[in-house]
């Protein structure tokens, strides 16, 4: 026999801002989303300080905890972790990207499609929530969708490296032999689409490899960057692999 679900009030609930370190309060979907009247009464934890936010599951929602435990919502269990505006758009495209998984080649049910998002991150089935997803996540779970709904006929090349350049602001040029050379601040990498080896030119780190990797890891330069000239000192380098 299964379980009784858990109370909503044992839930784990946010108490500081993951971004400011501030604290977050309990709002309405009205203070948030005053264009959106469907969304009024909705409960929202949110950073008193920044614009830094997530939803909570609806009252009597039953929710799939940590370890398969089944958790009764009370209308302020939150649907993840709290997302500032760059990390909201990236899982609301994954969102998109997961609902075209229902169409071919992939053909998967939504079942099929959150397990297999749970495989790809490595993840227990029953924390794989687009709402929990960090955005080095989201950006590996859509490069991965987009492999798997890409025709065998399409090129995996150079179309799609500068299409996901350009999404991401990332300044780019081919060089004459075909690979690509990337401005990330004030680095200059080099990026071969056939194979999704890229490496760093002068500061060399070692090859690495995956085109969401070399992303994230431009992305990841504009934050170091910045906070280097903040505080007039180098900031310290990491790149995420596949």
């Amino acid at each position: 026999m299964d379980a009784p679900p858990q109370p909503g009030p044992d839930a784990p609930r946010p108490d500081r801002c993951p971004y400011c370190r501030s604290d977050v309060a309990l709002v309405t979907g009205a203070q948030v989303y005053p264009q959106r009247p469907d969304l009024a009464d909705r409960q929202i934890w949110r950073c008193v300080s920044c614009d830094a936010h997530v939803g909570c599951h609806k009252a009597g929602a039953r929710v799939v905890g940590r370890g398969g435990t089944v958790i009764l919502s009370d209308g302020t269990l939150p649907m993840g972790s709290l997302a500032n505006a760059e990390l909201r758009a990236a899982r609301v495209e994954t969102h998109r990207l997961m609902d075209t998984l229902s169409h071919a080649p992939a053909c998967m049910s939504r079942a099929e499609a959150y397990a297999w998002m749970a495989r790809l991150l490595e993840l227990p089935p029953e924390e794989a929530h687009v709402a929990a997803l960090s955005f080095e996540e989201c950006v590996k779970v859509m490069h991965g969708i987009e492999d798997l709904m890409r025709s065998p006929s399409e090129s995996t090349a150079a179309p799609d490296a500068t299409r996901w350049l350009a999404q991401a602001g990332i300044g780019h040029s081919v060089a004459e032999d075909g690979h690509l050379v990337i401005e990330a601040g004030d680095e200059t990498l080099d990026y071969w689409p056939d194979t999704q080896h890229w490496s760093v030119r002068d500061q060399l780190v070692g090859e690495q490899e995956g085109l969401h990797a070399l992303i994230l890891y431009c992305v990841q330069g504009r934050t170091r960057n910045k906070g280097a000239r903040s505080r007039g000192n180098a900031g310290s380098r990491s790149a995420i692999k596949r």
